[in-house]
C-alpha cells in the first residue's frame, strides 16, 4: 500500500535548491584587547601589593601562660643571661639593660613629649635607640624583651620594638611587668 503524505505527494513540488546550499563557515574572532589591556595594568598592582603587604608582616613569639617567671634549669637561666630588657613603667619611665641590671634611660611621656613636640619624641627614640645598640654592639645580647605595664599605650611599645629591631635585635618578645 503506497504512503500518501506530502513526502509522498507528486503533486507537490520540492523547494528549490536555495535551502540546500552548503553553507560557508565564518571564523569567528573574539577581540580580547581590553582583557589584555585590563591585565596589562591590575598584575603589576598586584605585585606591588604582594610586596607591600609581605613587608608589613611582623612574627610575634607570645609567651605562654604555663611559663614560670623565675627560671629553674639551667637552660633557662643561660637564655635569660641573653636577654636585654626593656621596661617601660606606669608613669613612663624606660630602662634597658641586661636583668638585674635595668638603668633609667629616659621618660617617654615628659610633658608629653610624643604627643606635642616632634622633636622630644625622637630625641626621647634616639636616646632609647642608642642605648639598646649599645647592648647590642657587646655581642653576648641575642634577644630583646619588652615588658610593659598595662597602663602605658601600645605606640610607645611598637616604638620600642622597632628601635629594638634597628638595633640590629632579629628577636623580639613582649611582657608584662
Amino acid at each position: 500500500m503506497p504512503r500518501t503524505g506530502v513526502g509522498n505527494d507528486p503533486s507537490i513540488s520540492k523547494p528549490s535548491g536555495a535551502r540546500h546550499k552548503k553553507r560557508v563557515k565564518e571564523e569567528v574572532e573574539i577581540n580580547l584587547t581590553g582583557q589584555m589591556n585590563i591585565f596589562l595594568v591590575i598584575i603589576p598592582l598586584l605585585l606591588v601589593a604582594a610586596r607591600f603587604s609581605q613587608s608589613a608582616i611582623l612574627q610575634l613569639y607570645m609567651p605562654s601562660a604555663g611559663r614560670t617567671a623565675n627560671p629553674t634549669t639551667k637552660e633557662a637561666k643561660e637564655f635569660q643571661a641573653k636577654m636585654l630588657i626593656i621596661e617601660i613603667t606606669n608613669p613612663g619611665d624606660v630602662y634597658i639593660g641586661p636583668k638585674g641590671n635595668l638603668q633609667k634611660v629616659t621618660n617617654i611621656m615628659d610633658n608629653m613629649s610624643v604627643l606635642t613636640n616632634e622633636t622630644e619624641a625622637y630625641e626621647n627614640y634616639k636616646k632609647i635607640k642608642d642605648k639598646i645598640e649599645v647592648y647590642k654592639k657587646q655581642g653576648a645580647l641575642e634577644t630583646c624583651v619588652i615588658k610593659a605595664d598595662n597602663a602605658i599605650m601600645y605606640r610607645y611599645i611598637i616604638s620600642m620594638m622597632d628601635a629594638g629591631r634597628e638595633a640590629g635585635f632579629q628577636n623580639i618578645s613582649l611582657g608584662l611587668l
